[in-house]
């Protein structure tokens, strides 16, 4: 009895963390889709002379959107997607754990995103009158610390490296593997187009030799054998 009552405890508490992180992903995605510039945020500035809260999730979500666009920009939407990514794990995968590394990845991925995002798309983005730094202001004191040293295209090969690594804190990803797996791929390919291609040329040479031959001459039985010879009448 001891046994079965053990079991149940770890899937109910990773059901739990489940429903948090799909909870707090719908939160989040609300909070950043409904983000008005004209909601109060407390240390922040706002657009015009707030009245209400347009924000779907209240006043905390709106507190929240503002700080999430503030610091990350347009890399905010990667916490509600992560979220969610977290809460399909925790119900799949009863073996998954979010640990130290993970975590870390994330946080580096989140901060590289943002710098990316503020490399890319310069000036900023409007949202209903309001602009915005695309990475937030962590990304852009990033970029702009960046290219004092590195400039525009080093800035641009240590985001892209950064990014890739911190996906390997994250994921089960190996560049060696997916590159040889893709390479496979490339030649299982190439053969099957070699393939069909010498099929089809072979095929269409066929039939081209066949229409440009003259056809059979068929002649007629009768033709082709030898007159017969006259018989003689003899005269008595």
């Amino acid at each position: 009895m001891e046994e079965t009552s053990q079991h149940p405890l770890p899937a109910r508490f990773r059901e739990i963390k489940g429903v948090l992180c799909l909870a707090l992903s719908l939160f989040l995605f609300l909070c950043l889709f409904s983000f008005s510039p004209e909601d109060p945020a407390p240390l922040l500035k706002s657009v015009g002379e707030p009245s209400s809260t347009h924000n779907w999730t209240g006043i905390v979500g709106a507190y929240t959107a503002r700080w999430m666009i503030f610091l990350l920009g347009l890399a905010s939407f990667l916490l509600p997607a992560s979220s969610l990514a977290l809460a399909f794990q925790f119900f799949r995968r009863p073996e998954f754990s979010l640990k130290t590394p993970r975590v870390f990845g994330f946080l580096s991925l989140t901060l590289s995103l943002a710098a990316l995002s503020d490399a890319l798309i310069r000036g900023g983005v409007t949202v209903y009158g309001a602009t915005f730094p695309s990475g937030g202001i962590l990304g852009a004191g990033l970029v702009r610390f960046l290219q004092g040293y590195f400039n525009p295209a080093g800035t641009f090969i240590l985001l892209i490296a950064w990014m890739m690594v911190s996906l390997f804190f994250i994921i089960d990803f190996s560049l060696v593997s997916t590159t040889e797996k893709f390479l496979q791929s490339v030649r299982e390919g190439l053969s099957a187009f070699k393939g069909r291609a010498v099929s089809f040329f072979t095929g269409w040479f066929a039939r081209a030799k066949a229409e440009k031959s003259p056809p059979p001459v068929i002649e007629d039985a009768a033709a082709k054998a030898p007159p017969k010879k006259a018989k003689t009448k003899k005269v008595e």
